[in-house]
């Protein structure tokens, strides 16, 4: 009898000497997650939305508002190639009652004001629900004028508030079902890296990572995802007329065809940040309308959308657990000069919503840490000069694994470093820069926080 008393005491032992011991952050193999029962670490919601419309309407992206003789910047929609979505993903710690919920938008920017109108939306039909609610467009150049620079002139803005009212109602559902379908789940992530075509600009800053966070239910069924790379959706360049999601459509085709459930895609680092496909692959949207013009313009868009799942699809046989804990998020205002004349003038012809009074205008910042991750979010297309020294900040204070989030809850044009501004290089991007000093104003701005220890909602 001792002897089966101390036999069974030994293997306790032993069992708690593996668990102990256990590093947590050893990659998770994807069966796994499906052959064990896992302690939830967070509760997450997904959300998706079909935001397509059939009204003709500029395309936004290509030319700007004051070249009003060059078709390339008087595009119309041409039909519908692949659907344009807003999809989300929303965030609870089980401890806490307040959620971070985060949507993409497959647009060429939001302004201020729409993305001021969709928290109303959301908070009028979720009234007793305690969120934190962030907007980012993909920045796809197929999608409607939802900025109003991409209209004729002599007809003023070129966003159509039909469209707007549709667009902004199908984000808050979007939210909504994401906020209302969370359910205990497990949050693992991944790192890894798909190079952007920086190669014509090689002393550029360079942010090529991928950060994937995995959500899986209580029985270890993958439901969802979220990326986070850098690259503009022009694959289809100015010759197309069609609406299209561009490669983060196909990148989602693709994913939901092999894994189900909503998989939400957001771009970060967008200036000067580009893509060039390396093969071309089938057009999986075979029923979609094509513009005759753009040739094989569609299969190198697939083959890009692919090349992503790819990473992706790797980086899923590498996750690591999220650590469990309090989740938080702050926002800064930024209080940011533009001194950009077409953009006062844009302003003053009523061509885009934002007010600049007195060559200034409020925008905003925000950080957010998910247990050992860190994200940021930022208006506009930022430099890498920017976004690396936001994610070192992140890096310094311990974060695993770091998300930036760009042309958030805001469309301020491009975000570039002083030095770079002075430089010869980028004059288009100029034009569209509302300040010299801008991107450095806003990197100080984001909220990276040093302590855990109090919620920041």
């Amino acid at each position: 009898m001792r002897k089966r008393i101390s036999s069974l005491l030994a293997s306790i032992l032993a069992l708690n000497s593996v668990a102990c011991s256990e590093d947590p952050h050893t990659p998770i193999k994807s069966s796994d997650l499906h052959s064990q029962q896992l302690l939830p670490s967070f509760a997450v919601g997904f959300g998706k939305q079909d935001i397509t419309t059939t009204k003709i309407l500029p395309l936004g992206g290509y030319g700007t508002f004051f070249d009003p003789f060059k078709d390339k910047s008087r595009k119309n929609t041409l039909g519908t190639h692949d659907p344009l979505f807003a999809t989300a993903i929303a965030f609870k710690s089980p401890n806490e009652g307040l959620a971070l919920t985060l949507v993409s938008v497959d647009s060429v920017g939001l302004g201020e004001h729409s993305v001021k109108r969709i928290r109303e939306q959301v908070k009028a039909a979720l009234p007793h629900h305690n969120f934190v609610l962030h907007v980012s467009a993909t920045h796809a150049h197929q999608t409607p004028d939802t900025m109003g620079l991409w209209g004729n002139l002599a007809w003023g803005t070129g966003r159509n508030s039909e469209y707007m009212n549709l667009m902004e109602k199908g984000v808050s559902k979007a939210a909504i079902q994401a906020l209302q379908s969370m359910t205990s789940a497990t949050l693992s992530y991944a790192k890894s890296s798909k190079s952007n075509n920086l190669t014509a600009e090689p002393h550029l800053s360079r942010d090529d990572r991928v950060t994937l966070i995995a959500a899986h239910d209580m029985q270890g069924k993958l439901i969802g995802t979220l990326t986070q790379w850098s690259a503009h959706p022009t694959v289809l360049n100015e010759k197309n007329n069609t609406l299209s999601a561009d490669y983060v459509g196909t990148f989602r085709y693709y994913m939901e065809t092999k894994y189900k459930g909503t998989h939400v895609y957001f771009n970060g680092t967008l200036g000067a940040t580009y893509a060039l496909p390396s093969k071309k692959m089938p057009d999986p949207f075979v029923t979609g309308a094509k513009d005759p013009d753009v040739l094989d313009g569609y299969e190198y868009t697939a083959g890009l959308g692919f090349e992503l799942f790819e990473t992706v699809e790797k980086a899923l046989a590498t996750l690591k657990p999220v650590s469990q804990g309090t989740l938080f998020a702050m926002t800064s205002a930024v209080n940011l000069p533009i001194d950009n004349r077409l953009f006062q003038m844009a302003s003053n012809l009523g061509i885009v919503e934002k007010k600049i009074p007195n060559g200034k205008t409020v925008t905003e910042t925000s950080w957010f840490r998910i247990g050992d991750l860190q994200g940021a979010l930022v208006p506009g297309e930022m430099f890498a000069s920017g976004t690396n020294a936001i994610r070192s900040r992140m890096e310094n204070q311990g974060a695993s694994a770091t998300l930036i989030i760009g042309m958030a809850n805001d469309w301020l044009g491009y975000l570039m470093s002083e030095q770079e501004f002075k430089g010869s290089r980028y004059s288009y991007q100029k034009t569209l820069c509302p300040h010299p000093k801008a991107s450095e104003q806003i990197v100080e701005k984001v909220p990276v926080q040093k302590k855990m220890s109090e919620n920041l909602f």
